[in-house]
């Protein structure tokens, strides 16, 4: 790290702590050098809000940008709730907006793509047909299945058809059932959850406080890098907490071992420095004991790890340490039976082929292409997140035939 970014580390941090320890700061001078380096850093740990509060001024290009996407955001997270609405679904809104609850009246949180929550695939099938009344598209969908309870866990990735009026593209990702977990396991989804449900802004229903605190961990499970705004996160969800909330943090934490991601965000609070001696007694000592540690209880995880090696999953890690050339992809991901991933419990990624309702559940198996069909359209399994265009362009041709076929 150059020295000037080390010092814009500092000073950032330094402001933005002081401001959570509800400290009046003193007007800061920036000169004109450092404040490139001060605005990336904030946005790189997606404190811009904050820092702009701190500084008592603004960014003359980031935060106006991030407070006019932030109003795109509520729009359509307000339309997407009167769209489930209408088709008598439940939906629950998550993380952004949902965790900005707990922040003081005085601050906005920093975020630039919607999550929703559905209950079961049924539901994401409702929700995915106000798409053209919405205005966005499906990028892709992740599935996986659990043998044992006969559930179906997944996700998938919306964008907006056209750049908003914040010059990009929205995204909204919905998870059904569950909050992944990595590439692994997820966070079911269950129990008093959808029952407890809150009026958030606009009435758009979204988690109470103490289940925010239980998918705020969940979530920090699979990121490694933890940026400034979760540990705020952190801080300002739990000082939030009852002790009926904290016993179900307990609970679920040691049911679903989220002991990691509640270490990571404590580790990250208590390096910035923020003020977590000020919280209740058993709160500050929660944070205390994670961060250097210390947990109890016997784990049992949700969707166990694999218990053998799988094609799909060593695939996935050669990818990813850069190890498979372009060229061999696709050759590569048509030797892959995906009908025995999926049931076999580990995660498929599904890219759209078609848009047409092709009835329940089930699988194409077209020589050596498989193809799902749903009741939202024709979808195409991915090995490595991207198809060819001949496999794209063969996939379409089979649809279209089936549906040809299917035809009265």
């Amino acid at each position: 790290m150059s020295e000037r970014r080390a010092a814009a580390s500092r000073i950032g941090e330094a402001l933005v702590v002081g401001l959570t320890n509800g400290e009046v700061l003193a007007p800061v001078s920036i000169s004109p050098a450092s404040a490139p380096e001060l605005w990336h850093w904030a946005y790189a740990n997606k404190v811009v809000p904050q820092l702009a509060l701190a500084l008592r001024s603004a960014d003359t290009e980031i935060e106006p940008r991030i407070r006019a996407c932030r109003q795109s955001l509520r729009e359509a997270m307000t339309a997407i709730a009167r769209a489930a609405k209408a088709s008598d679904l439940t939906v629950a809104a998550s993380k952004g907006f949902c965790f900005e609850q707990a922040y003081p009246s005085n601050h906005y949180r920093q975020f630039e793509d919607l999550d929703f929550q559905v209950p079961d695939l049924d539901g994401f099938w409702v929700l995915h047909r106000q798409r053209d009344r919405l205005d966005f598209k499906i990028d892709n969908f992740l599935l996986r299945s659990t043998a044992t309870a006969g559930q179906w866990f997944g996700a998938a990735l919306y964008e907006q058809r056209l750049p908003d009026a914040c010059g990009w593209k929205l995204s909204v990702d919905v998870q059904i059932a569950a909050v992944p977990i990595g590439w692994e396991r997820s966070y079911p989804l269950q129990g008093d959850y959808w029952t407890s449900l809150r009026s958030g802004p606009d009435g758009v229903p979204m988690a109470d406080d103490g289940w925010a605190a239980v998918m705020l961990i969940a979530e920090a499970c699979e990121n490694k890098a933890v940026p400034l705004r979760d540990a705020l996160d952190l801080f300002f969800v739990l000082r939030r907490l009852n002790g009926g909330d904290l016993d179900r943090l307990d609970d679920e934490m040691r049911a679903h071992d989220l002991h990691d991601g509640l270490a990571r965000l404590s580790r990250r609070a208590l390096q910035a420095g923020l003020p977590v001696h000020t919280c209740e007694s058993r709160v500050a000592n929660l944070v205390l004991d994670a961060a250097n540690g210390r947990a109890v209880g016997q784990p049992n995880r949700v969707i166990p790890r694999w218990r053998r090696p799988s094609l799909s999953r060593f695939l996935r890690v050669l990818d990813h340490a850069g190890a498979i050339p372009s060229f061999a992809k696709p050759a590569i991901a048509r030797r892959i039976d995906f009908v025995r991933t999926l049931r076999s419990g580990e995660p498929v990624k599904f890219v759209p082929i078609a848009g047409e309702p092709c009835g329940a559940l089930g699988w194409w198996n077209i020589g050596p292409t498989h193809l799902l069909r749903t009741p939202i359209g024709c979808f195409l399994p991915t090995a490595f997140g991207e198809v060819a265009a001949q496999d794209m362009a063969e996939a379409a041709h089979i649809c279209f035939a089936i549906a040809e076929e299917a035809a009265p």
